[in-house]
Protein backbone atom coordinates (compact mmCIF):
# COMPACT_ATOMS: atom_id res chain seq x y z
CA UNK A 1 0.00 0.00 0.00
CA UNK A 2 2.15 2.31 -0.64
CA UNK A 3 0.64 5.23 -1.90
CA UNK A 4 -0.55 5.01 1.92
CA UNK A 5 2.63 4.88 3.07
CA UNK A 6 3.84 8.08 1.57
CA UNK A 7 0.68 10.05 2.63
CA UNK A 8 1.21 8.76 6.06
CA UNK A 9 4.29 10.40 5.84
CA UNK A 10 3.29 13.48 4.97
CA UNK A 11 0.58 13.63 7.74
CA UNK A 12 2.71 12.85 10.32
CA UNK A 13 4.75 15.72 9.66
CA UNK A 14 1.98 18.16 10.12
CA UNK A 15 -0.09 16.30 12.32
CA UNK A 16 1.30 13.88 14.35
CA UNK A 17 -0.90 13.82 17.30
CA UNK A 18 -3.12 12.32 15.11
CA UNK A 19 -1.45 9.24 15.07
CA UNK A 20 -1.36 6.71 17.76
CA UNK A 21 1.85 4.18 18.83
CA UNK A 22 0.34 0.80 19.18
CA UNK A 23 4.01 -0.92 19.21
CA UNK A 24 6.99 -0.18 21.24
CA UNK A 25 10.00 0.98 20.07
CA UNK A 26 9.48 1.09 16.79
CA UNK A 27 12.78 2.19 15.32
CA UNK A 28 14.54 0.15 17.61
CA UNK A 29 16.79 3.04 18.86
CA UNK A 30 17.42 1.17 22.47
CA UNK A 31 18.56 -1.56 23.71
CA UNK A 32 18.79 -3.35 27.07
CA UNK A 33 20.98 -6.06 28.49
CA UNK A 34 18.74 -8.44 30.57
CA UNK A 35 19.04 -12.03 31.92
CA UNK A 36 17.85 -14.30 28.84
CA UNK A 37 14.50 -15.83 30.03
CA UNK A 38 15.34 -19.18 28.70
CA UNK A 39 18.66 -19.44 30.22
CA UNK A 40 19.60 -17.49 33.20
CA UNK A 41 23.27 -18.04 33.69
CA UNK A 42 23.28 -15.66 30.34
CA UNK A 43 22.56 -12.22 29.40
CA UNK A 44 21.10 -10.77 26.12
CA UNK A 45 20.85 -7.38 24.43
CA UNK A 46 17.64 -6.98 23.33
CA UNK A 47 15.57 -4.08 21.59
CA UNK A 48 14.14 -2.33 24.65
CA UNK A 49 9.84 -3.86 25.01
CA UNK A 50 11.03 -6.47 22.53
CA UNK A 51 11.58 -10.19 22.61
CA UNK A 52 13.96 -11.93 20.06
CA UNK A 53 13.89 -15.88 20.09
CA UNK A 54 13.11 -19.02 17.79
CA UNK A 55 11.07 -21.81 18.61
CA UNK A 56 10.72 -25.31 18.28
CA UNK A 57 7.79 -25.84 15.91
CA UNK A 58 8.31 -22.72 13.75
CA UNK A 59 5.15 -21.22 15.31
CA UNK A 60 5.45 -17.35 16.83
CA UNK A 61 3.46 -19.12 20.14
CA UNK A 62 4.96 -22.76 20.35
CA UNK A 63 7.47 -23.98 22.56
CA UNK A 64 10.57 -21.81 22.68
CA UNK A 65 14.08 -23.32 21.25
CA UNK A 66 15.87 -22.90 24.97
CA UNK A 67 19.32 -23.51 23.85
CA UNK A 68 19.27 -19.87 22.22
CA UNK A 69 19.84 -16.77 23.50
CA UNK A 70 20.00 -14.26 20.70
CA UNK A 71 21.16 -11.17 21.42
CA UNK A 72 21.17 -8.04 19.00
CA UNK A 73 23.27 -5.01 18.32
CA UNK A 74 22.43 -1.10 17.36
CA UNK A 75 22.77 -0.73 13.64
CA UNK A 76 25.26 1.20 12.03
CA UNK A 77 23.06 4.39 11.95
CA UNK A 78 22.43 3.97 15.83
CA UNK A 79 19.15 2.48 15.28
CA UNK A 80 17.55 -0.93 13.87
CA UNK A 81 18.11 -4.30 15.63
CA UNK A 82 21.28 -6.00 13.92
CA UNK A 83 20.86 -10.12 14.78
CA UNK A 84 24.12 -12.31 13.62
CA UNK A 85 22.46 -14.88 11.77
CA UNK A 86 25.67 -17.47 12.47
CA UNK A 87 23.70 -17.47 16.23
CA UNK A 88 20.55 -18.99 15.06
CA UNK A 89 19.05 -22.38 13.96
CA UNK A 90 18.56 -21.85 10.29
CA UNK A 91 15.87 -23.92 10.07
CA UNK A 92 13.84 -22.35 12.01
CA UNK A 93 12.29 -19.04 11.77
CA UNK A 94 13.82 -16.13 14.06
CA UNK A 95 11.00 -14.15 15.66
CA UNK A 96 10.86 -10.52 16.99
CA UNK A 97 7.84 -9.91 19.72
CA UNK A 98 7.00 -6.64 20.73
CA UNK A 99 5.90 -6.00 24.39
CA UNK A 100 2.49 -4.38 24.27
CA UNK A 101 2.42 -3.59 27.97
CA UNK A 102 4.98 -0.99 27.29
CA UNK A 103 3.96 2.26 28.77
CA UNK A 104 2.82 5.10 26.69
CA UNK A 105 1.42 2.12 24.09
CA UNK A 106 -2.39 3.23 22.81
CA UNK A 107 -4.75 0.25 23.59
CA UNK A 108 -7.32 1.06 21.49
CA UNK A 109 -7.71 1.78 18.16
CA UNK A 110 -10.39 4.18 16.59
CA UNK A 111 -13.32 2.68 14.83
CA UNK A 112 -13.77 3.02 11.32
CA UNK A 113 -10.93 3.04 9.51
CA UNK A 114 -7.51 2.63 8.60
CA UNK A 115 -4.73 1.76 9.35
CA UNK A 116 -1.00 0.62 8.13
CA UNK A 117 1.40 -2.12 9.05
CA UNK A 118 5.45 -0.82 8.66
CA UNK A 119 7.69 -3.25 8.56
CA UNK A 120 11.26 -2.28 7.17
CA UNK A 121 14.76 -4.80 7.35
CA UNK A 122 17.91 -5.90 5.38
CA UNK A 123 19.82 -9.05 5.29
CA UNK A 124 23.25 -8.70 4.39
CA UNK A 125 25.24 -9.49 2.27
CA UNK A 126 22.30 -10.72 0.24
CA UNK A 127 19.41 -12.33 0.55
CA UNK A 128 19.98 -15.73 -0.65
CA UNK A 129 17.77 -18.62 0.89
CA UNK A 130 15.62 -15.97 2.71
CA UNK A 131 11.66 -17.26 2.25
CA UNK A 132 8.66 -15.65 1.50
CA UNK A 133 4.97 -16.91 0.39
CA UNK A 134 2.95 -18.26 2.99
CA UNK A 135 4.26 -22.23 2.77
CA UNK A 136 5.35 -22.16 6.22
CA UNK A 137 4.01 -22.74 9.53
CA UNK A 138 1.21 -19.92 10.32
CA UNK A 139 0.65 -19.59 6.63
CA UNK A 140 3.37 -17.58 7.00
CA UNK A 141 7.38 -17.98 6.15
CA UNK A 142 8.37 -14.19 6.26
CA UNK A 143 6.66 -10.70 7.84
CA UNK A 144 4.32 -9.41 10.23
CA UNK A 145 1.25 -10.85 12.30
CA UNK A 146 -0.76 -8.37 13.99
CA UNK A 147 -3.65 -10.22 15.67
CA UNK A 148 -6.72 -7.33 16.75
CA UNK A 149 -8.93 -8.72 19.27
CA UNK A 150 -12.45 -7.91 18.99
CA UNK A 151 -15.93 -8.67 20.72
CA UNK A 152 -17.50 -12.13 20.11
CA UNK A 153 -21.11 -12.51 18.60
CA UNK A 154 -22.33 -12.46 22.53
CA UNK A 155 -20.14 -8.94 23.15
CA UNK A 156 -17.54 -10.85 25.34
CA UNK A 157 -14.80 -8.14 24.72
CA UNK A 158 -10.99 -10.10 23.14
CA UNK A 159 -13.03 -13.19 22.92
CA UNK A 160 -11.96 -13.20 18.72
CA UNK A 161 -9.36 -12.34 16.82
CA UNK A 162 -8.91 -10.88 13.67
CA UNK A 163 -5.57 -11.68 11.92
CA UNK A 164 -3.77 -9.53 9.62
CA UNK A 165 -0.48 -10.11 7.90
CA UNK A 166 2.53 -8.50 5.80
CA UNK A 167 4.27 -10.53 3.58
CA UNK A 168 7.60 -8.79 2.26
CA UNK A 169 8.63 -6.86 -1.00
CA UNK A 170 12.15 -6.47 -2.42
CA UNK A 171 13.19 -2.38 -2.23
CA UNK A 172 16.09 -0.42 -2.94
CA UNK A 173 18.58 -3.04 -3.66
CA UNK A 174 22.56 -2.04 -3.16
CA UNK A 175 25.65 -4.16 -3.75
CA UNK A 176 26.55 -5.46 -0.28
CA UNK A 177 22.60 -5.69 1.36
CA UNK A 178 19.36 -7.25 0.46
CA UNK A 179 16.50 -4.33 1.36
CA UNK A 180 13.23 -5.27 2.03
CA UNK A 181 9.64 -3.59 3.32
CA UNK A 182 6.85 -5.77 4.45
CA UNK A 183 3.86 -3.17 4.37
CA UNK A 184 0.17 -3.77 4.87
CA UNK A 185 -3.00 -2.23 5.02
CA UNK A 186 -5.92 -2.99 7.19
CA UNK A 187 -9.68 -1.70 8.60
CA UNK A 188 -10.49 -1.31 12.00
CA UNK A 189 -14.84 -2.06 12.19
CA UNK A 190 -17.05 -0.39 13.96
CA UNK A 191 -16.11 -1.68 17.91
CA UNK A 192 -15.88 0.63 20.15
CA UNK A 193 -13.45 -2.02 21.55
CA UNK A 194 -10.40 -2.95 19.34
CA UNK A 195 -7.00 -3.45 20.59
CA UNK A 196 -3.84 -5.24 19.38
CA UNK A 197 -3.39 -8.59 21.01
CA UNK A 198 0.25 -9.33 19.59
CA UNK A 199 2.94 -7.81 17.02
CA UNK A 200 5.43 -10.57 15.66
CA UNK A 201 8.04 -9.77 13.46
CA UNK A 202 8.76 -13.98 11.62
CA UNK A 203 12.41 -14.29 9.30
CA UNK A 204 12.45 -17.57 7.59
CA UNK A 205 14.93 -19.14 5.45
CA UNK A 206 15.26 -22.24 3.28
CA UNK A 207 16.04 -24.99 5.20
CA UNK A 208 18.26 -26.42 2.83
CA UNK A 209 20.57 -23.09 2.97
CA UNK A 210 23.02 -24.47 6.09
CA UNK A 211 24.98 -21.84 7.33
CA UNK A 212 24.37 -18.32 7.62
CA UNK A 213 27.97 -17.49 8.73
CA UNK A 214 28.74 -13.98 8.08
CA UNK A 215 25.26 -13.18 7.50
CA UNK A 216 23.53 -10.37 9.13
CA UNK A 217 19.46 -9.25 10.00
CA UNK A 218 18.87 -5.72 10.56
CA UNK A 219 15.26 -4.89 11.15
CA UNK A 220 14.91 -0.81 11.20
CA UNK A 221 11.27 -0.19 11.55
CA UNK A 222 8.20 -2.12 12.96
CA UNK A 223 5.02 -0.16 13.58
CA UNK A 224 1.73 0.73 13.27
CA UNK A 225 0.08 3.77 11.73
CA UNK A 226 -3.75 5.23 11.91
CA UNK A 227 -5.47 7.61 10.66
CA UNK A 228 -8.73 9.40 12.93
CA UNK A 229 -11.93 8.40 10.73
CA UNK A 230 -12.42 12.01 10.03
CA UNK A 231 -9.52 11.43 7.55
CA UNK A 232 -10.84 9.09 5.89
CA UNK A 233 -13.49 9.08 3.24
CA UNK A 234 -16.53 6.45 4.49
CA UNK A 235 -18.73 4.44 1.58
CA UNK A 236 -21.80 3.10 2.57
CA UNK A 237 -23.51 3.43 -0.82
CA UNK A 238 -22.75 4.77 -4.24
CA UNK A 239 -25.69 7.08 -5.66
CA UNK A 240 -24.92 7.85 -9.40
CA UNK A 241 -26.51 10.94 -10.46
CA UNK A 242 -27.41 12.23 -13.96
CA UNK A 243 -24.12 14.12 -14.10
CA UNK A 244 -21.89 10.71 -13.88
CA UNK A 245 -23.37 9.01 -16.57
CA UNK A 246 -21.38 8.14 -19.48
CA UNK A 247 -23.03 6.54 -22.63
CA UNK A 248 -24.79 3.71 -21.43
CA UNK A 249 -23.30 3.91 -17.93
CA UNK A 250 -22.46 5.57 -14.74
CA UNK A 251 -18.98 6.45 -13.60
CA UNK A 252 -18.69 7.15 -10.00
CA UNK A 253 -15.62 8.52 -8.60
CA UNK A 254 -14.60 7.09 -4.79
CA UNK A 255 -14.21 10.88 -3.50
CA UNK A 256 -17.76 11.16 -4.93
CA UNK A 257 -19.80 7.98 -3.33
CA UNK A 258 -17.83 9.17 0.51
CA UNK A 259 -19.88 10.80 2.47
CA UNK A 260 -17.47 12.91 4.26
CA UNK A 261 -14.70 12.52 1.21
CA UNK A 262 -11.75 12.63 1.65
CA UNK A 263 -8.83 15.53 0.72
CA UNK A 264 -6.03 12.53 1.37
CA UNK A 265 -7.32 10.08 -1.29
CA UNK A 266 -7.98 6.97 1.67
CA UNK A 267 -11.58 5.46 1.50
CA UNK A 268 -13.27 2.48 3.24
CA UNK A 269 -16.12 0.78 2.29
CA UNK A 270 -18.15 0.26 5.33
CA UNK A 271 -19.90 -2.33 7.16
CA UNK A 272 -23.51 -0.70 7.90
CA UNK A 273 -25.61 -4.58 8.68
CA UNK A 274 -27.06 -4.12 12.02
CA UNK A 275 -25.61 -7.60 12.66
CA UNK A 276 -22.46 -9.14 13.70
CA UNK A 277 -19.99 -9.09 10.42
CA UNK A 278 -19.30 -12.93 9.46
CA UNK A 279 -19.67 -15.17 6.37
CA UNK A 280 -23.58 -15.56 7.16
CA UNK A 281 -24.41 -11.61 7.69
CA UNK A 282 -22.94 -9.58 4.89
CA UNK A 283 -22.88 -5.72 4.70
CA UNK A 284 -23.74 -4.67 1.19
CA UNK A 285 -22.72 -1.42 -0.17
CA UNK A 286 -25.22 -0.69 -2.74
CA UNK A 287 -25.16 1.40 -6.24
CA UNK A 288 -28.31 2.93 -8.12
CA UNK A 289 -28.74 5.62 -9.97
CA UNK A 290 -30.67 9.13 -8.61
CA UNK A 291 -33.97 8.81 -9.03
CA UNK A 292 -33.78 5.15 -9.53
CA UNK A 293 -35.09 3.75 -12.56
CA UNK A 294 -36.95 0.48 -13.67
CA UNK A 295 -34.57 -0.70 -16.38
CA UNK A 296 -31.19 -2.02 -15.19
CA UNK A 297 -28.09 0.76 -15.45
CA UNK A 298 -24.56 -0.02 -14.83
CA UNK A 299 -23.07 1.99 -12.31
CA UNK A 300 -18.61 1.96 -11.85
CA UNK A 301 -17.19 2.38 -8.88
CA UNK A 302 -13.89 4.19 -9.94
CA UNK A 303 -10.39 4.16 -7.92
CA UNK A 304 -8.50 6.84 -9.17
CA UNK A 305 -4.44 7.12 -9.31
CA UNK A 306 -2.96 7.81 -6.06
CA UNK A 307 -6.43 6.43 -4.00
CA UNK A 308 -6.71 3.95 -1.60
CA UNK A 309 -9.65 1.67 -1.08
CA UNK A 310 -9.78 -0.53 1.79
CA UNK A 311 -12.75 -2.91 2.55
CA UNK A 312 -13.92 -4.08 6.27
CA UNK A 313 -14.47 -7.48 6.52
CA UNK A 314 -17.49 -9.04 5.07
CA UNK A 315 -18.52 -6.42 2.96
CA UNK A 316 -19.64 -6.75 -0.59
CA UNK A 317 -20.18 -4.35 -3.44
CA UNK A 318 -23.36 -4.95 -5.16
CA UNK A 319 -26.34 -2.70 -7.08
CA UNK A 320 -29.93 -1.81 -5.47
CA UNK A 321 -33.02 -3.37 -6.46
CA UNK A 322 -34.33 -1.27 -9.84
CA UNK A 323 -37.24 0.69 -8.81
CA UNK A 324 -40.64 -1.74 -9.05
CA UNK A 325 -38.37 -4.81 -8.51
CA UNK A 326 -37.95 -7.72 -5.99
CA UNK A 327 -35.41 -9.34 -7.30
CA UNK A 328 -33.41 -7.29 -10.67
CA UNK A 329 -30.71 -5.70 -9.60
CA UNK A 330 -28.93 -2.79 -11.20
CA UNK A 331 -25.06 -4.00 -12.38
CA UNK A 332 -22.35 -2.69 -9.92
CA UNK A 333 -18.66 -2.63 -11.19
CA UNK A 334 -15.62 -1.78 -9.18
CA UNK A 335 -12.94 -0.29 -11.24
CA UNK A 336 -9.42 0.43 -10.31
CA UNK A 337 -7.51 3.06 -12.79
CA UNK A 338 -4.36 3.52 -10.50
CA UNK A 339 -5.31 3.28 -7.33
CA UNK A 340 -4.72 0.31 -4.60
CA UNK A 341 -7.05 -1.65 -3.32
CA UNK A 342 -6.27 -2.91 0.11
CA UNK A 343 -7.32 -6.66 1.38
CA UNK A 344 -6.69 -8.35 4.59
CA UNK A 345 -8.47 -11.06 6.25
CA UNK A 346 -12.04 -10.64 3.72
CA UNK A 347 -13.63 -12.33 0.90
CA UNK A 348 -15.01 -9.45 -1.27
CA UNK A 349 -17.57 -11.10 -3.19
CA UNK A 350 -18.78 -10.73 -7.09
CA UNK A 351 -22.00 -11.87 -8.21
CA UNK A 352 -25.53 -11.23 -10.43
CA UNK A 353 -23.15 -10.10 -13.25
CA UNK A 354 -21.03 -7.38 -11.14
CA UNK A 355 -17.19 -7.50 -12.01
CA UNK A 356 -13.96 -6.33 -10.62
CA UNK A 357 -11.96 -4.52 -13.45
CA UNK A 358 -8.34 -3.73 -13.38
CA UNK A 359 -7.44 -0.87 -15.53
CA UNK A 360 -4.29 -0.06 -13.50
CA UNK A 361 -2.74 -0.21 -10.09
CA UNK A 362 -2.77 -2.90 -8.13
CA UNK A 363 -4.67 -5.07 -5.26
CA UNK A 364 -2.72 -5.33 -2.14
CA UNK A 365 -3.60 -8.94 -0.77
CA UNK A 366 -1.96 -9.52 2.61
CA UNK A 367 -3.53 -12.42 3.74
CA UNK A 368 -3.60 -15.79 2.60
CA UNK A 369 -7.29 -15.35 3.14
CA UNK A 370 -7.55 -12.65 1.01
CA UNK A 371 -9.99 -13.27 -2.04
CA UNK A 372 -11.92 -12.44 -4.49
CA UNK A 373 -14.67 -14.64 -5.08
CA UNK A 374 -16.99 -14.41 -8.33
CA UNK A 375 -20.33 -16.47 -8.77
CA UNK A 376 -23.47 -16.14 -11.02
CA UNK A 377 -22.08 -14.50 -14.09
CA UNK A 378 -19.34 -12.52 -12.84
CA UNK A 379 -16.21 -11.76 -13.79
CA UNK A 380 -12.60 -10.50 -13.13
CA UNK A 381 -11.96 -8.29 -16.12
CA UNK A 382 -8.42 -7.03 -17.16
CA UNK A 383 -8.63 -3.92 -19.25
CA UNK A 384 -6.99 -3.49 -22.84
CA UNK A 385 -3.44 -3.57 -22.94
CA UNK A 386 -3.51 -3.34 -18.61
CA UNK A 387 -1.58 -5.53 -16.60
CA UNK A 388 -3.26 -7.69 -13.21
CA UNK A 389 -0.52 -8.85 -10.76
CA UNK A 390 -2.86 -10.77 -8.53
CA UNK A 391 -1.41 -12.16 -5.07
CA UNK A 392 1.86 -11.75 -3.61
CA UNK A 393 4.66 -14.83 -3.81
CA UNK A 394 2.02 -16.97 -3.17
CA UNK A 395 0.05 -15.07 -0.76
CA UNK A 396 -4.14 -14.11 -1.91
CA UNK A 397 -6.62 -16.44 -3.49
CA UNK A 398 -8.87 -15.93 -6.71
CA UNK A 399 -11.93 -18.05 -6.23
CA UNK A 400 -13.63 -18.94 -9.79
CA UNK A 401 -17.41 -20.09 -8.73
CA UNK A 402 -19.52 -21.53 -11.42
CA UNK A 403 -20.72 -19.53 -14.45
CA UNK A 404 -17.96 -16.98 -13.60
CA UNK A 405 -15.14 -16.45 -15.67
CA UNK A 406 -11.67 -14.23 -16.17
CA UNK A 407 -12.25 -11.32 -18.85
CA UNK A 408 -8.87 -10.47 -20.39
CA UNK A 409 -9.35 -7.94 -23.48
CA UNK A 410 -7.12 -7.43 -25.72
CA UNK A 411 -3.24 -6.70 -25.09
CA UNK A 412 -4.13 -7.32 -21.10
CA UNK A 413 -1.84 -9.59 -18.81
CA UNK A 414 -3.33 -11.46 -15.56
CA UNK A 415 0.09 -12.91 -13.53
CA UNK A 416 -1.23 -15.27 -10.80
CA UNK A 417 0.82 -15.29 -7.76
CA UNK A 418 -1.28 -16.52 -5.61
CA UNK A 419 -3.98 -19.59 -5.45
CA UNK A 420 -6.41 -19.94 -8.29
CA UNK A 421 -9.77 -21.86 -6.58
CA UNK A 422 -12.54 -23.69 -9.12
CA UNK A 423 -15.40 -25.00 -7.90
CA UNK A 424 -18.86 -24.88 -8.07
CA UNK A 425 -19.46 -23.13 -4.81
CA UNK A 426 -22.76 -24.71 -4.55
CA UNK A 427 -23.41 -28.41 -3.51
CA UNK A 428 -26.86 -27.58 -5.10
CA UNK A 429 -25.53 -27.78 -8.81
CA UNK A 430 -24.37 -30.40 -10.85
CA UNK A 431 -20.47 -31.10 -12.04
CA UNK A 432 -19.19 -28.71 -14.47
CA UNK A 433 -16.51 -26.42 -16.11
CA UNK A 434 -15.13 -22.97 -15.97
CA UNK A 435 -14.39 -21.28 -19.70
CA UNK A 436 -12.38 -18.19 -20.49
CA UNK A 437 -11.29 -16.57 -23.52
CA UNK A 438 -7.65 -15.47 -24.20
CA UNK A 439 -7.81 -13.00 -27.31
CA UNK A 440 -4.99 -11.58 -29.37
CA UNK A 441 -2.58 -10.16 -27.50
CA UNK A 442 -3.51 -11.48 -23.97
CA UNK A 443 -1.40 -13.56 -21.52
CA UNK A 444 -2.33 -15.71 -18.40
CA UNK A 445 0.79 -16.82 -16.57
CA UNK A 446 1.41 -18.82 -13.36
CA UNK A 447 4.72 -17.86 -11.22
CA UNK A 448 6.57 -20.72 -9.44
CA UNK A 449 4.50 -19.69 -6.53
CA UNK A 450 1.52 -19.63 -7.58
CA UNK A 451 -1.63 -22.56 -7.67
CA UNK A 452 -4.24 -24.01 -9.46
CA UNK A 453 -7.27 -26.26 -7.37
CA UNK A 454 -10.24 -27.71 -8.22
CA UNK A 455 -10.43 -29.26 -4.43
CA UNK A 456 -13.67 -27.65 -3.55
CA UNK A 457 -15.29 -29.02 -6.85
CA UNK A 458 -17.64 -31.20 -7.04
CA UNK A 459 -15.63 -34.55 -6.97
CA UNK A 460 -13.15 -32.45 -7.81
CA UNK A 461 -13.71 -32.85 -11.58
CA UNK A 462 -14.01 -29.05 -12.21
CA UNK A 463 -11.72 -28.11 -15.22
CA UNK A 464 -10.28 -24.78 -16.62
CA UNK A 465 -11.39 -24.66 -20.53
CA UNK A 466 -9.42 -21.78 -22.08
CA UNK A 467 -10.77 -20.84 -25.69
CA UNK A 468 -7.03 -19.96 -27.77
CA UNK A 469 -7.94 -16.60 -29.35
CA UNK A 470 -4.79 -15.53 -30.05
CA UNK A 471 -3.40 -15.20 -26.99
CA UNK A 472 -0.80 -17.11 -24.99
CA UNK A 473 -0.84 -18.98 -21.69
CA UNK A 474 2.50 -19.65 -19.86
CA UNK A 475 2.08 -22.24 -16.92
CA UNK A 476 5.62 -23.57 -17.22
CA UNK A 477 6.42 -23.14 -13.46
CA UNK A 478 3.60 -25.19 -12.33
CA UNK A 479 3.34 -28.35 -11.56
CA UNK A 480 1.79 -30.82 -13.24
CA UNK A 481 -0.75 -31.50 -11.48
CA UNK A 482 -1.93 -27.45 -11.43
CA UNK A 483 -1.13 -27.76 -15.49
CA UNK A 484 -3.89 -30.60 -15.81
CA UNK A 485 -6.69 -28.71 -14.64
CA UNK A 486 -5.93 -26.24 -17.75
CA UNK A 487 -7.55 -27.30 -21.26
CA UNK A 488 -7.17 -25.43 -24.36
CA UNK A 489 -9.94 -25.19 -26.92
CA UNK A 490 -8.54 -24.07 -30.74
CA UNK A 491 -11.13 -22.61 -33.05
CA UNK A 492 -11.50 -25.13 -36.09
CA UNK A 493 -9.53 -23.65 -39.63
CA UNK A 494 -12.24 -23.51 -42.29
CA UNK A 495 -11.63 -26.10 -44.86
CA UNK A 496 -10.39 -23.67 -47.81
CA UNK A 497 -7.27 -22.13 -47.48
CA UNK A 498 -8.20 -18.22 -48.23
CA UNK A 499 -10.65 -18.43 -45.45
CA UNK A 500 -8.30 -18.55 -42.74
CA UNK A 501 -6.67 -15.41 -44.20
CA UNK A 502 -7.10 -12.05 -43.06
CA UNK A 503 -5.13 -9.18 -44.13
CA UNK A 504 -5.70 -5.26 -44.02
CA UNK A 505 -5.79 -2.53 -44.09
CA UNK A 506 -6.34 -2.10 -47.94
CA UNK A 507 -5.25 0.50 -49.26
CA UNK A 508 -1.95 0.05 -46.99
CA UNK A 509 1.11 2.14 -45.23
CA UNK A 510 4.57 0.82 -44.55
CA UNK A 511 2.63 -1.92 -42.83
CA UNK A 512 -0.23 -4.19 -42.57
CA UNK A 513 -1.70 -6.69 -40.35
CA UNK A 514 -1.83 -10.52 -41.62
CA UNK A 515 -4.10 -12.82 -39.44
CA UNK A 516 -3.98 -16.83 -40.11
CA UNK A 517 -6.06 -19.48 -38.35
CA UNK A 518 -3.50 -22.90 -38.36
CA UNK A 519 -4.61 -25.87 -37.92
CA UNK A 520 -0.79 -26.52 -36.08
CA UNK A 521 3.16 -25.09 -36.58
CA UNK A 522 3.46 -24.78 -39.96
CA UNK A 523 5.11 -21.77 -42.93
CA UNK A 524 3.41 -19.30 -44.06
CA UNK A 525 5.65 -17.62 -46.78
CA UNK A 526 4.74 -14.71 -48.44
CA UNK A 527 5.69 -13.09 -52.23
CA UNK A 528 5.14 -9.45 -52.87
CA UNK A 529 4.97 -9.50 -56.64
CA UNK A 530 4.60 -6.21 -58.58
CA UNK A 531 2.10 -5.71 -62.35
CA UNK A 532 5.05 -7.51 -64.32
CA UNK A 533 4.84 -10.52 -62.31
CA UNK A 534 8.69 -9.87 -60.58
CA UNK A 535 9.38 -10.78 -57.07
CA UNK A 536 10.13 -7.61 -55.13
CA UNK A 537 9.79 -9.10 -51.41
CA UNK A 538 9.82 -12.33 -49.92
CA UNK A 539 9.62 -13.33 -45.73
CA UNK A 540 7.91 -16.40 -44.01
CA UNK A 541 6.26 -16.55 -40.85
CA UNK A 542 6.29 -19.50 -38.62
CA UNK A 543 2.54 -20.25 -37.17
CA UNK A 544 0.92 -21.88 -33.56
CA UNK A 545 -2.06 -24.12 -33.46
CA UNK A 546 -4.84 -21.45 -33.66
CA UNK A 547 -5.01 -17.78 -34.14
CA UNK A 548 -1.69 -15.87 -35.57
CA UNK A 549 -0.96 -12.68 -36.06
CA UNK A 550 1.58 -10.17 -37.69
CA UNK A 551 2.84 -7.20 -38.38
CA UNK A 552 4.17 -7.16 -41.92
CA UNK A 553 6.36 -5.11 -44.05
CA UNK A 554 5.34 -3.73 -47.31
CA UNK A 555 7.20 -2.67 -50.36
CA UNK A 556 9.14 0.09 -50.18
CA UNK A 557 7.41 1.77 -53.51
CA UNK A 558 4.10 2.96 -53.45
CA UNK A 559 1.76 1.11 -55.90
CA UNK A 560 -0.42 -2.15 -56.95
CA UNK A 561 0.82 -5.25 -55.38
CA UNK A 562 0.02 -9.18 -55.28
CA UNK A 563 0.44 -10.99 -52.18
CA UNK A 564 0.83 -14.66 -53.01
CA UNK A 565 0.52 -16.77 -49.50
CA UNK A 566 1.35 -20.36 -49.73
CA UNK A 567 1.94 -23.01 -46.98
CA UNK A 568 2.44 -26.09 -48.13
CA UNK A 569 0.51 -27.06 -51.60
CA UNK A 570 -2.27 -24.67 -50.26
CA UNK A 571 -1.88 -20.77 -51.22
CA UNK A 572 -3.55 -17.77 -52.42
CA UNK A 573 -3.36 -14.49 -53.94
CA UNK A 574 -4.59 -11.13 -52.76
CA UNK A 575 -4.02 -7.53 -54.49
CA UNK A 576 -2.78 -4.97 -52.14
CA UNK A 577 -2.69 -1.23 -52.81
CA UNK A 578 0.34 0.83 -51.09
CA UNK A 579 -0.48 4.46 -50.66
CA UNK A 580 2.51 6.90 -50.66
CA UNK A 581 3.61 8.21 -47.46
Amino acid sequence: MKNYFLQAIFLCLFSPSLFGQYVPNQYFAALQQLPCPFDTTQTVDWPVNWMVYQTTDGNWDGPVDSTRCLSTSLGQWGYGARLDLSTINPAMPVFFKANLNAPGLETNFLPNTVCNIQVSFQLEPNCQGFETGNTCAQDLCSGALAGIAIPDELGVQGAAIRLNTSTPEFEFPSPNSCNLEANACFPTEYFEEQTLQFFVLKFSWDPLIGSLDGRTLQVNVAGIDQLIPDWVGHIADVPASAAQLVGDHYEVPAYAAAQNNSFNGNYLMEYTALTYPGAANPSYVEAYPVPNTTDQQTINLIVDPWETLEIQPFTHLRGALVAGSDSIRHIANLVNMGGDICMNYIDVIFSGGNEYRHGGGQLDLNNSFSCMQFRQGSALRVMEDATLHYGNDGTGMLALCANSTIHLERNATLVVDGVLNIAECDNALPQQHLYMNLPQGAQLIFTDKARLTNRFSQEQQMLLFVRMLGGVIDYTASAPEDRALIRRLYPSPAPEFSDNLKTGPNPCGSSMQLAFLSVGNETLELRWLDTNGRIVQEEQYHTEKGPNQWEVSTPEKAGCYFLNIRSGKAQCMRKIIKMRP
